[in-house]
């Protein structure tokens, strides 16, 4: 570890707390009345209903507002707890600080480490975290009244990232439910089947091997297309002299759509926006080509629409649980409304509106998160220090 102020001290992270597992509930304890059984889902996603139980097994392993809990297993993550009395599922510590740590600090601490946690984690389809790993692990542990200090400075910046989280929710949830209402207005006779307003059947593109360094050309990643449309967020090097990779070579305004995903996922569309270089697409998506009779924006709109989404994930087949795909002619049977071009472009026009201002949110929200990011790493070494009329 590098240094740190003289008064921090070095210490392992089973050295900070006690870390209690939480209880094997099975199938017979699952009911619709007692205390909420907290998996990892229902701990990351408040909107999962949990299975409950009614009884007394369990009473060592309840949860409650302010607890610290911390998943060791699959996805790895550490929260405090805000939801009421719970009961905690195995694969969950709760996290008892010990005496001269703060329990919000800690909660930082263990999420600032967990990257490095995870790449020592055990198991091949599924991490997990064992007490070894926490006694292995070195830190550095401040004062506590600087842990005070720091851990109100990154709850502070927490709160605001919630804050604008919630408004980016509130505005998607607004512009789905306009754009759900410009489709309920359109003719109802106004579908018709994708290939039939296409130049040509979708065409898959190309993808060899990522170059290790900067050659002045990328390739795109699956995650650059989004529920939102196409988001430039996963650019990969793309090797300087292979000339296979011409045909696939994009141009602004293109419309792509994956052919390959998590079910959730796969057929998710966008239009592609110049990034300032030549740019590909990968062969696990597909370029398509709208005739004169549809825009590219708005086809891209409508692919990403409910009713459509559900068509390709009813559509979408393969053995694995985790990626399904679809094919040319599983895209070109969709049904899509196809209304004149003057609504279209009304359409189009509505939601841009919409989501310019989900773009400006968006901005703030990374911003934010790399500001924190930033903190964290220098406010838990020592390299930045709160200073007391700060806090």
């Amino acid at each position: 570890m590098s240094s740190a102020p003289a008064e921090w001290q070095e210490r392992t992270l089973i050295s900070l707390a006690s870390y209690l597992n939480g209880y094997a509930f099975k199938p017979r304890h699952w009911g619709d009345e007692g205390l909420p059984i907290i998996r990892i889902r229902e701990l990351l996603d408040d909107s999962v209903e949990p299975d409950r139980y009614h009884g007394h097994d369990a009473d060592a392993f309840r949860i409650d507002d302010g607890d610290l809990i911390f998943s060791w297993s699959a996805t790895l993550a550490a929260l405090i707890w805000q939801r009421g009395q719970a009961l905690l599922n195995q694969h969950l510590f709760k996290v008892t600080p010990a005496q001269g740590v703060d329990i919000r600090f800690l909660n930082h601490l263990l999420n600032a480490h967990i990257d490095k946690l995870a790449s020592r984690s055990h198991g091949t389809t599924m991490r997990h975290i064992t007490r070894d790993d926490l006694v292995r692990h070195t830190v550095w542990l401040p004062p506590l009244s600087e842990q005070h200090r720091i851990a109100e400075t990154l709850d502070a910046l927490d709160e605001q990232i919630a804050a604008v989280t919630k408004t980016i929710d509130k505005s998607n949830a607004v512009t789905d439910a306009v754009l759900n209402d410009l489709i309920q207005r359109l003719p109802e006779d106004g579908e018709r089947r994708l290939g039939d307003v296409l130049v040509g059947p979708p065409r898959n593109g190309y993808s060899p091997v990522e170059s290790s360094e900067w050659t002045g050309r990328f390739m795109l990643g699956l995650g650059c297309l989004t529920s939102r449309g196409f988001m430039p967020r996963q650019l990969k090097y793309a090797p300087a002299h292979d000339v296979r990779l011409n045909p696939f070579l994009l141009q602004d305004g293109d419309v792509l759509m994956s052919r390959s995903n998590t079910r959730d996922m796969v057929g998710l569309s966008g239009v592609f926006r110049d990034v300032g270089d030549p740019c590909f697409y990968p062969d696990l998506m597909m370029r398509l080509a709208p005739s004169d009779e549809i825009g590219g924006e708005y086809l891209a709109t409508m692919l990403n629409t409910r009713g459509v989404r559900r068509q390709i994930m009813n559509l979408a087949s393969g053995t694995s649980g985790s990626m399904v795909k679809i094919n040319r002619s599983i895209v070109q049977s969709l049904r899509v409304p196809v209304p004149s071009l003057v609504e279209q472009q009304r359409i189009v026009a509505l939601i841009g509106q919409s989501r310019d201002v989900l773009k400006l949110e968006a901005g703030r929200l990374e911003g934010l998160r790399s500001l924190k990011a930033g903190l964290v790493g220098d406010l838990l070494t020592g390299r930045v220090r709160v200073p007391m009329e700060a806090a």
